[in-house]
């Protein structure tokens, strides 16, 4: 059993992926790290907002952290979705200490990314500025992917190909596990 992290920019099809994966395997939990950080109703602060969202950003990670713990000792296989930027990948190496743990960094050019947000139905109260984040993350994120343990491009693979990479990385731990991992 292991844990993947699927990281990525947002409109890069980290949720989409991590679905495909989970009807593709037989015990596999799905923990969108957005959805646990928005369990914090009053006052929900996005994570770039000051030390208020940087506190909740946090305890989004830790808390979905100590979910993956739960269904790892359940015997599932655990997918973390979320935009994991460098600087946050200490943390969910410390509340994932002692589990079998690949970061997979998603990435797509910006043009790619722009298109797929505008597909969304979501509604923004700033698209511009929303674009720009997106466009920023991305960059980051490309500058520092030699951080993750592999990069798949959704510009350029299909879905399916990249849910086959990742079902790799996650057979090659079960052959490598123990009778009592």
């Amino acid at each position: 059993m292991a844990v993947i992290i699927l990281a990525g920019a947002p409109a890069v099809g980290k949720s989409a992926l991590a679905e495909l994966i989970g009807s593709l395997r037989s015990r596999v939990a799905v923990v969108e790290v957005d959805d646990v950080r928005a369990m914090v109703r009053q006052p929900h602060v996005a994570p770039w907002e000051g030390e208020e969202g940087a506190a909740q950003y946090h305890l989004g990670i830790t808390s979905s952290c100590r979910l993956a713990r739960g269904f790892m000792e359940c015997g599932y296989e655990v997918l973390l979705v979320d935009v994991v930027p460098p600087e946050t990948l200490g943390l969910y190496h410390a509340e994932l200490l002692g589990l079998r743990l690949q970061t997979v960094l998603l990435r797509a050019d910006s043009a790619t990314l722009l298109r797929r947000d505008s597909e969304r139905a979501l509604a923004r109260i700033n698209k511009e500025a929303w674009q720009q984040r997106i466009c920023a993350l991305a960059r980051q994120l490309d500058a520092e992917s030699e951080s993750y343990d592999l990069v798949l491009d959704t510009g350029v693979l299909t879905r399916e190909a990249c849910a086959i990479e990742i079902g790799k990385l996650l057979d090659a731990y079960c052959e490598t596990a123990s009778p009592n991992s």
